[in-house]
């Protein structure tokens, strides 16, 4: 029986203007594919990596990498944004870590919103994460740290309106709390409650894009204190205001159904 095979889950298809005020830090907890039909916008991550996007060339920039935008005047931006399903969260954390070009990879062709389109999209965003991916060693089932957190990472995902103490995580694991936070900075590059910030501010993102909800809405279905806490949570992960995140990417966005 062949398994479960990975695949791409599109969020949003969409293309906008970026101008000035894409010149930011952004950290967002979706993976990103960007393809621009004028020249004079670049990317640089917090790795070092410098990217000029060339029109009708498509980059991808992971999940939680840092990076900063730059746009030289109005230009043309196409973008999907995206989750990677079936690859262990851990491994992807640890192994896609910088934005790169996808070489020969076109924009999805025919009408938005057809099957025809719907498969493009999913066969360009499997291509692109293969490409970060490229020469990286493959998951291990019996990787004893991604074992260890396996039932934090569930609680976690549980819990996220109320989340759990690192005492708690660690007894449902069955090791100290200290053992716990060295096997998830092993595993995930971050402590634990930077890992549940995260994850909390991941599902809160989600739920703003679609625009059914307000700021005040996600931040009590969240659990947070009030929405003024939330918002600093927000933008000290994303870089962006949740009230800007649920406005869109730009000012002339031109949504298209998610494939």
């Amino acid at each position: 029986m062949i398994r479960d095979l990975p695949c791409c889950r599109a969020l949003a298809v969409s293309e906008t203007i970026i101008d000035r005020w894409w010149c930011r830090r952004e950290c967002n907890p979706f993976w990103r594919l960007y393809c621009n039909l004028d020249p004079g916008a670049s990317i640089r991550s917090s790795e070092g990596v410098h990217l000029h996007l060339e029109p009708h060339h498509c980059y991808l920039v992971p999940a939680w990498v840092v990076f900063k935008g730059r746009a030289e005047g109005s230009i043309r931006h196409r973008f999907i944004h995206f989750q990677v399903v079936g690859l262990p969260e851990a491994w992807l954390r640890r192994t896609a870590i910088r934005p790169c070009e996808i070489p020969g990879a076109a924009w999805p062709g025919g009408q938005v919103g057809s099957a025809a389109f719907a498969m493009a999209v999913q066969a360009l965003l499997c291509r692109s994460v293969e490409t970060a991916l490229s020469g990286a060693t493959e998951p291990q089932a019996d990787d004893r740290t991604a074992t260890v957190i396996a039932p934090a990472l569930s609680l976690i995902d549980a819990r996220l309106a109320n989340p759990p103490s690192v005492k708690q995580l660690a007894a449902v694991c069955g090791v100290s709390s200290d053992h716990l936070a060295r096997c998830f900075s092993s595993a995930l590059g971050r402590t634990p409650m930077r890992y549940i910030r995260e994850k909390r501010i991941a599902l809160a993102a989600e739920r703003l894009s679609d625009g059914r909800s307000s700021v005040t809405e996600v931040s009590a279905a969240l659990g947070f204190a009030n929405p003024f806490h939330f918002s600093r949570v927000f933008r000290s992960v994303t870089g962006v205001a949740p009230v800007r995140w649920r406005a869109g990417p730009g000012p002339k966005s031109t949504p298209s159904r998610p494939a």
